[in-house]
């Protein structure tokens, strides 16, 4: 592919080439509304405004085939270029977009991370997971221990983060596969019964069930619609609550390390050594490999593998479109000690249709030699301003030598300011803040911080905005993390607009350094024609219709994927993917 020129694929043609699960990546480049009205089972979502910075970690590769989709084709063919310019080289278009892909049988599908959240009802009906009502779980936690010894422990599985910001009372958190080596240790006897939690589904499902498939010898169950349905119910939770569980001892971690290890090599995943890892990573130029750590984040800062993603466990089965975006590639996870966490992920995600996944031990005592840098050059391009993605081709596995630090990904070169210097320009008048991040749909739940007075918009909106002010005052941009932010200051400068940097760290470094900000829904916006109109919070009335909703959403996936004939679950059936492929035969005709 040369400039903006695309190859086109037929939708009859995609659908085999995505059964087959070759080493392909379906880019959905819509907004995030767009996609959640209708997108490929297989698609990974990438904004326009984010594609630099996510799609090179999404798709390291830059010979992989990509498919660029969305629902308006002028988003599209805007992408296709970018593409170029980021050095890809097998870039094509779906013949006839997703309204060609319906029309020819093909599956649109609703909502986000489609395939995870059908993982989990698959597993739920098929495996038949224990499930307890929000009812059943207070009066259990209401009577404490009875006369038999029996107590109850409920253990959350969300991200700390979320835990913190709402919990039930009395849970314990275990962020994602955490859940199986500390389990252990929040059991006082045989008869302790464990019941897993997440926010709705999804995630407290994998978790109850990762439980019983390893082995864990107390009663486990799922509390049947989570955090939402305790809600719903009436019942209190509690915010700002840190409860973690202690990290086990080392006869509880070697019991589950062992149950894990076995679980992972009846489903075909199994330990690759630093030598085996270096053929993978010889062979990336021809295969796409992903390389993801699924430590703790304090685990990954103080030491991992060069290249590798923080992939925490439970949130890459939950989302894994949002790591993973060619189910053809070789998945490697990374991990440390008995491997508990790399060998429950490696499970799901073979039980997702993975074809090829390893779980790699790091020896933090040892540190092996060298591995080889897989060539993964990408050839000469006319643009000149693709420099600073050769760091990312560089920023490959090179070593099991480990590095500290948290990930990186490449920026462009731009003038920034630090939150000092910049609370400073603001108290002397001298410059804007331009905020690139709106806030999501769902702002209602966790307010989303800003910098007082600042304005917010998109990044495409920004580089277009016709009100943009032109020489002073200083322009400074900023978004969540400050990433998004390089980037919308790259497209100002290159329109001409010089006077403008972005802000170091984002808007996060601004609170870090103890700096003032207010909540989103008194941002203003950019643009006085467009402006910024948060849903309020539901009611308890619209909270249980969207609970509803939902479900009845997660129960249809699995037989629309079913119809869909591309994702095929192996979970607690011997041959699921023949009957998948039959009832895809519409969109192969």
């Amino acid at each position: 592919m040369t400039g903006s020129s695309a190859g086109v694929v037929a939708p009859r043609e995609l659908h085999a080439r995505l059964r087959a699960r070759q080493d392909l990546v379906v880019v959905d480049v819509g907004t995030r509304d767009e996609f959640a009205a209708g997108h490929l089972s297989v698609a990974t979502h990438v904004p326009l405004d984010h594609l630099e910075p996510r799609l090179p970690l999404l798709a390291p590769r830059p010979t992989v085939p990509v498919v660029v989709v969305g629902t308006r084709e002028e988003t599209v063919m805007r992408a296709v270029p970018r593409m170029a310019a980021l050095g890809y080289t097998d870039v094509s278009v779906l013949d006839g977009g997703l309204a060609g892909w319906r029309a020819a049988g093909g599956e649109l599908f609703t909502g986000y991370n489609t395939v995870s959240r059908a993982l989990g009802e698959v597993a739920l009906r098929r495996l038949g997971t224990p499930r307890v009502s929000a009812t059943e779980l207070r009066a259990g936690l209401d009577a404490g221990e009875d006369s038999a010894g029996e107590d109850v422990v409920l253990l959350d599985t969300r991200t700390a983060e979320e835990f913190e910001y709402t919990a039930i009372p009395t849970a314990r958190n275990t962020p994602g596969v955490e859940l199986v080596r500390r389990a252990y240790a929040a059991v006082r006897s045989p008869h302790t019964r464990v019941v897993v939690t997440c926010a709705g589904r999804t995630r407290g499902i994998i978790g109850a069930q990762t439980l019983i498939d390893a082995g864990f010898p107390n009663p486990v169950a799922v509390l049947d619609g989570g955090l939402a349905a305790w809600s719903l119910a009436g019942y209190p939770s509690v915010a700002g609550s840190t409860a973690p569980l202690p990290v086990p001892e080392p006869a509880q971690e070697a019991r589950a390390g062992e149950s894990a290890r076995a679980l992972a090599a009846r489903t075909g995943v199994l330990e690759i050594s630093a030598a085996e890892l270096s053929g993978f990573v010889a062979a990336a130029a021809d295969r796409t490999l992903y390389l993801l750590d699924v430590r703790t984040q304090a685990e990954f800062v103080a030491g991992h593998l060069r290249g590798s993603r923080w992939a925490p466990g439970g949130q890459l089965i939950q989302a894994t479109d949002e790591y993973v975006a060619s189910r053809g590639a070789r998945v490697v996870l990374v991990d440390d000690g008995y491997g508990t966490r790399g060998f429950t992920t490696g499970v799901w995600l073979a039980r997702m249709g993975l074809p090829d996944v390893a779980v790699h031990l790091l020896d933090l005592d040892r540190r092996s030699p060298d591995l080889p840098r897989p060539d993964v050059r990408r050839p000469d391009l006319p643009r000149p301003d693709v420099r600073y993605f050769d760091l990312l081709r560089q920023d490959v596995v090179g070593s099991d030598v480990l590095v500290c630090g948290p990930e990186t990904v490449p920026l462009p070169e731009v003038p920034t300011v630090s939150a000092p210097a910049l609370r400073e320009l603001l108290d002397g008048g001298a410059a804007v803040v331009v905020d690139v991040e709106p806030p999501s749909a769902a702002g209602w739940l966790l307010a989303r911080p800003y910098i007082p007075g600042s304005w917010v918009t998109t990044r495409s909106a920004l580089a277009a905005w016709p009100g943009l002010p032109a020489g002073e005052p200083f322009l400074v941009v900023t978004s969540g993390d400050g990433t998004l932010a390089r980037w919308a200051t790259a497209d100002l400068r290159a329109a001409g607009r010089g006077s403008a940097a972005a802000l170091d760290g984002g808007t996060r470094a601004w609170r870090e350094a103890g700096l003032p900000t207010a909540t989103d829904s008194a941002q203003q916006p950019a643009d006085p024609g467009k402006p910024l109109v948060l849903p309020p919070p539901p009611t308890r009335q619209q909270r249980a219709r969207l609970h509803e909703d939902y479900i009845v959403w997660c129960a249809a996936l699995e037989e629309q994927l079913r119809r869909d004939g591309i994702v095929s679950f192996p979970v607690g059936v011997a041959a699921v993917d023949a009957g998948a492929r039959a009832l895809g035969k519409e969109v192969a005709r």
